[in-house]
């Protein structure tokens, strides 16, 4: 049964309400801090450094939340120090 311009209209009014009503919830999750926690969600720097000058690593938490936690807890137990890393 098709529908008419009225039910249409009403139908396509009532998705934009719909889409407006969620950006609205989604920004104020994101401004009230709810939804991104900017200091624990920060990209981190790491420095390795080695004989021929330093490399800076950033590792995105947000992204990849478990690597990175992983990562930190070797860094913080000293594993890579001293390390010889080669190709």
């Amino acid at each position: 049964m098709p529908k008419t311009k009225r039910a249409a209209k009403t139908s396509r009014r009532g998705f934009t309400v719909l889409t407006a009503g969620l950006t609205v919830l989604a920004l104020l999750l994101i401004g009230s801090g709810m939804w991104y926690n900017r200091a624990q969600d920060a990209p981190r720097q790491f420095t390795i450094a080695t004989g021929r000058g330093d490399i800076v690593v950033e590792v995105y938490p947000a992204l990849m939340p478990v690597t990175v936690a992983n990562f930190q807890r070797l860094v913080e137990a000293k594993f890579f120090d001293g390390l010889t890393f080669h190709r």
